[in-house]
């Protein structure tokens, strides 16, 4: 029983932060403001602190590195 709750507790973390793992090795993301966690990872503070004149924006986000190994 102990051994399953342990798997189980593993299996929950790993899924839960799966998203912030790929979005390290993206080499590309188009997002919006709604999507909050590529929003909240990629968007530099200088261009989330901005003022809007649209509530529509579109923003690309490209690794210019490339990908991490």
């Amino acid at each position: 029983m102990k051994k399953f709750v342990v798997f189980a507790a593993v299996v929950g973390i790993f899924a839960y932060y799966w998203p912030t793992i790929t979005m390290n090795f993206a080499s590309y993301a188009q997002y919006t403001e709604q999507d909050t966690r590529e929003y909240a990872f990629y968007t530099p503070e200088l261009l989330k602190k901005m003022p809007r004149i649209s509530d529509h924006y579109q923003f690309d986000y490209t690794n210019v590195s490339g990908r991490r190994p």
